[in-house]
């Protein structure tokens, strides 16, 4: 364990520290090596070399504390578009051990909504196996249970448009200052 967990949070894309490759191959091959497609570490080194392309997606964040990586999370789109589910999914969100109740895995799950929103996504989706009351927490909603590999909650999540947030809060500064700009009787 860290004895000191302090610093600055702060999310970098793995564009930019691709040397964290390997890091997050180990992470992913243990978390979910035994269901996923990062069965071995050479595999999960492959994919996430996929996430650190020039193109818009996939696309994998990593929290720092400081000067350490603690977590990440990635938004991949998967298959066709669906009703229920749409196309774009929130995936592998990690936090290290040493780094956990720390907040680190809402930080990064809603800097990766930001970047669905940014790229005009209108809602998100994934799948858990272990984190469904975690995401419930964070606004996420249960669609459908499923046991492709062993039980977990598809849940899905409605993004409201950039654009939208922008305005709330801009409305809401205005609603601050103009109290603040009200006479105290």
């Amino acid at each position: 364990m860290k004895s000191e967990r302090t610093g600055t949070l702060y999310i970098r894309n793995l564009r930019d520290v691709p040397h964290l490759i390997p890091t997050l191959a180990c992470w992913f091959h243990k978390e979910w090596g035994c269901f996923s497609s990062y069965h071995s570490i050479e595999n999960a080194t492959i994919r996430l070399s996929q996430h650190n392309t020039s193109s818009e997606l996939p696309l994998t964040l990593i929290a720092f504390l400081g000067d350490e990586a603690a977590g990440t999370a990635s938004i991949v789109q998967h298959g066709k578009e669906d009703s229920k589910t749409g196309n774009l999914w929130l995936s592998y969100v990690y936090v290290n051990p040493e780094y956990r109740k720390l907040g680190i895995g809402s930080f990064v799950a809603a800097e990766a909504e930001k970047q669905a929103r940014l790229i005009g996504q209108q809602m998100i989706a994934l799948h858990t196996t272990n984190q469904e009351s975690f995401f419930k927490k964070l606004g996420w909603e249960t669609i459908m249970k499923d046991s492709f590999n062993n039980p977990a909650a598809v849940m899905v999540k409605m993004l409201k448009p950039a654009s939208m947030i922008s305005m709330q809060h801009q409305s809401r500064m205005h609603q601050r200052n103009y109290a603040q700009s009200l006479p105290l009787q």
